[in-house]
């Protein structure tokens, strides 16, 4: 088995691409355990539960009209008002998509938490937004 190296990822927020500005996402899906064990187990026995989606970027902050600052001020403010957004992540746009570079989307995303800055002398300020799923759909992997 051979690992692979991204490094030219997409990284699209409501269909705006921040791609230029991100330099790490993490797509992740889970399962609730669920706890099932009756009288007289000798061990506990685990079913899947309810599934949970959430996808965390890093980004540099820019304030331009279309950069990640002011795209995903946008998407906090709809957030707080019950607006769900889109996420979406190929993992190397150089290769067509496939089920080997698939696009992974969050078709129903919140913003909950928002740093607009954060920086310190002689750094480069970037920041970290975490999408959470906001429909029934999770994490959608297509290959179109």
């Amino acid at each position: 088995m051979t690992g692979k190296v991204y490094n030219n990822p997409s990284v699209k927020v409501n269909g705006t691409d921040l791609s230029s500005w991100a330099d790490k996402a993490v797509v992740e899906s889970s399962l609730d355990s669920v706890d099932v064990t009756t009288f007289g187990a000798a061990n506990k026995i685990i079913t899947p539960g309810l599934g949970d989606a959430k996808i965390t970027v890093e980004f540099f902050t820019d304030y331009v009209a279309s950069g990640p600052n002011v795209t995903l001020r946008a998407m906090f403010v709809n957030s707080r008002g019950g607006t769900a957004g889109s996420v979406e992540i190929i993992p190397n746009v150089g290769v067509a998509v496939s089920a080997s570079n698939p696009r992974l989307t969050m078709p129903a995303a919140f913003l909950m938490n928002f740093t607009d800055f954060d920086g310190a002398v002689d750094d480069a300020s970037k920041f970290s937004a975490e999408f959470t799923n906001a429909g029934t759909a999770g994490i959608t992997s297509g290959t179109v």
